[in-house]
């Protein structure tokens, strides 16, 4: 399905942080375990290093995995789309970032800013 327009601006908006998470997906970190309903269930709690999103898994205690919820930092949700395709994500990284001539133009580029 082609991206709309409106979809593409809405995008455009997203913060680098929020775009790169949706990108190459967040990077969790364990935060701990706890039982939210007594003994029969574990939640263990994520948080995203990047954009501090939170995710909750829950298990039962034989490891079986029963949901997750997730509290999205505010800035990440583009409320009435859904779940928006990678390919519009990625089509976006692209109109953002420098894209080199060749790898070792990158890898001098980089260097010489690093140096």
């Amino acid at each position: 399905m082609a991206t709309t327009k409106a979809l593409r601006d809405e995008l455009d908006q997203l913060d680098d942080i929020h775009l790169t998470c949706r990108d190459l997906g967040h990077s969790w970190s364990v935060v701990g375990y706890y039982n939210p309903n007594g003994a029969s269930t574990v939640a263990r709690s994520l948080r995203c290093t990047r954009c501090t999103c939170i995710r909750d898994d829950r298990w039962r205690t034989n490891g079986e995995r029963i949901r997750a919820n997730y509290d999205h930092p505010d800035g990440y949700l583009i409320k009435g789309y859904g779940r928006i395709a990678p390919v519009d994500v990625r089509v976006t990284v692209l109109r953002r970032v420098k894209v080199y001539a060749t790898k070792e133009s990158m890898m001098q580029a980089l260097a010489r800013r690093s140096g």
